[in-house]
């Protein structure tokens, strides 16, 4: 910029967002530009990047551990890898599935990518390829609702609306374990814990269960407390703590041995609370609702983190989006990704870090995944 004509910056000034920092500083300096009267902007637009041709609806993403890529999963029926920086296509479609593609997750090296359908079916694709590594793995009689790759990435859970839980090796598809039996409704959401020993499941039925990852036998659970069915469930990175998020409008904590409930109920969502998620330390929880808000919680106070440059207002309501139905729990330093799918596209939403309150964004359509970490010495306790 210092390079540049002035009147290249004084043209672009009156176009400038209201409340964005260069207008603040600088058109009272310049009152004698032009003004706009209709359709100026109060902020900067948050959204970097709309990839329009993702296919059908997309109905699960993920971003690779590098956070160089992003998978998507589509009712299609088929998964697709973009660049997260600019969008393009880097892989895919990958075609196999006979169903809508319900989830889907990378491996921890980055180099794979798992994917459950409601064809009944899971698979396993070469991320930079979109080869099918392994073949088909059968066993779940009806949708598979959630997959998710163990810390060392060797084996895989899924979670299926036949109300079982399944273990598989992730190079020969042989189921390893399970099926688990003991929830009454749809599994609607699995993961493994940090040292891949357990499993927790979340269920229509209104419970939590902590499964051995070997035996399948339950450990831990049910967990009641819930009054509506469980749509997501996370565990802490030190493996002791499990957010479960449910049609209840919700959000509770256990203790991932006992069961005892050891925060919550965190209520604020005024709808279906469609997925959960811990920071990497443990001390934050961030959740997204059919009510169209993401909201972050502290885990142990159980309210609502503020934001010291609002003077304690919470900045942290998403106003204005589509249903929230899926976030990860892998949150780079410093950004805010917002995942949705509208009109066969998937739009990426980043914040930046201007001083403004940038963890909400209007007008979003239905928001499939979220990913984030915030400065932490941005926040204190309202």
């Amino acid at each position: 910029m210092a390079k540049s004509a002035p009147h290249v910056y004084l043209s672009a000034l009156p176009f400038a967002p209201t409340r964005s920092l260069v207008s603040a500083h600088y058109s009272s300096s310049f009152p004698r530009t032009l003004h706009v009267e209709r359709g100026r902007l109060s902020h900067w637009p948050s959204s970097e990047m709309v990839i329009s041709n993702a296919g059908n609806e997309v109905l699960s993403v993920a971003l690779s551990p590098d956070g160089q890529r992003i998978v998507s999963g589509s009712s299609d029926q088929t998964i697709r890898v973009w660049n997260a920086t600019t969008g393009e296509t880097e892989a895919g479609p990958f075609c196999g599935h006979t169903s809508p593609v319900r989830s889907v997750a990378f491996s921890p090296d980055g180099q794979h990518i798992v994917s459950g359908s409601h064809d009944g079916t899971i698979r396993v694709w070469n991320a930079t390829t979109g080869e099918t590594e392994a073949g088909t793995f059968t066993g779940h009689i009806s949708s598979v609702e959630s997959v998710a790759f163990s810390p060392y990435g060797q084996r895989i859970v899924s979670g299926s609306s036949d109300q079982t839980v399944c273990v598989w090796s992730v190079t020969t598809g042989e189921k390893l374990a399970g099926p688990f039996a003991g929830h009454t409704e749809s599994v609607a959401s699995v993961a493994f814990s940090p040292d891949g020993e357990r499993i927790v499941s979340g269920s229509s039925d209104l419970t939590i269960r902590v499964w051995n990852a070997t035996t399948g036998e339950n450990v831990a659970g049910p967990y009641s407390g819930h009054t509506d069915r469980v749509w997501s469930v996370a565990i802490s990175s030190c493996g002791q703590r499990i957010v479960s998020g449910s049609d209840d409008q919700t959000i509770r904590v256990w203790n991932a041995t006992t069961g005892e409930r050891v925060a919550g109920p965190f209520t604020g969502h005024t709808d279906s609370v469609k997925s959960v998620a811990f920071s990497p330390d443990g001390q934050r929880i961030v959740s997204g609702s059919h009510d169209r808000t993401v909201r972050v919680w502290n885990n142990s106070s159980c309210v609502e983190r503020r934001d010291r440059r609002e003077r304690g207002r919470p900045v942290y309501w998403t106003h204005g989006l589509g249903q929230v139905c899926d976030i990860l729990a892998r949150w780079p330093a410093r950004r805010l990704r917002l995942f949705r799918w509208n009109n066969s596209c998937v739009e990426r939403y980043d914040a930046g870090d201007s001083g403004r309150p940038i963890y909400w964004t209007h007008g979003l359509g239905h928001v499939r995944g979220i990913l984030a970490r915030w400065p932490a010495h941005r926040l204190r306790l309202g």
